[in-house]
């Protein structure tokens, strides 16, 4: 099984509401979504589940990724979540198909990091794609994943 965790695209300061669950995605963002689009699509299958964050900023980028192409399943238990809320969000999948979990810092980050045993620092747009070759989704746990791929993460090697 493979787990991919997406960081939302760049966004606004702030949002007309001043919720920050409503922030949409700055010019810079949609730009980096363009580039997000050619890179995912070469290492998801058409059989990976997308669950995304319910927030504006998610959806906007699981939006211009995807371009209709694909079923995305949106939560709003995956808005500012910890990397233990989004453990456990991954232990609970009845599927062992490969998943994307398009999130938010700092809990992406956090585990991406837990994952891999290794500092990993998410920016924004930031995707990287780990194997847990032999695991299911159960018995996912700290470090026993692989690195397969990263675009614009920092990782403590």
């Amino acid at each position: 099984m493979i787990v991919h965790l997406l960081r939302h695209a760049k966004t606004e300061v702030s949002s007309n509401s001043g919720r920050d669950f409503d922030r949409r995605l700055a010019p810079k963002g949609h730009h980096q979504c363009s580039e997000l689009q050619k890179i995912i699509h070469r290492h998801i299958s058409l059989k990976t589940n997308v669950f995304c964050s319910a927030a504006n900023r998610t959806k906007e980028t699981a939006a211009l990724v995807f371009e209709q192409s694909r079923s995305i399943e949106y939560f709003e238990s995956l808005y500012l979540c910890d990397f233990s809320e989004l453990l456990e969000f991954i232990w609970k999948q009845e599927s062992d198909a490969d998943i994307l979990i398009i999130g938010h810092n700092f809990g992406i980050s956090e585990l991406a990091s837990y994952l891999l045993g290794k500092q990993v620092i998410m920016r924004t747009s930031g995707f990287i794609s780990i194997d847990f070759e032999g695991f299911t989704a159960k018995e996912i746990s700290y470090s026993n994943g692989v690195l397969i791929s990263n675009y614009r993460c920092s990782i403590d090697f």
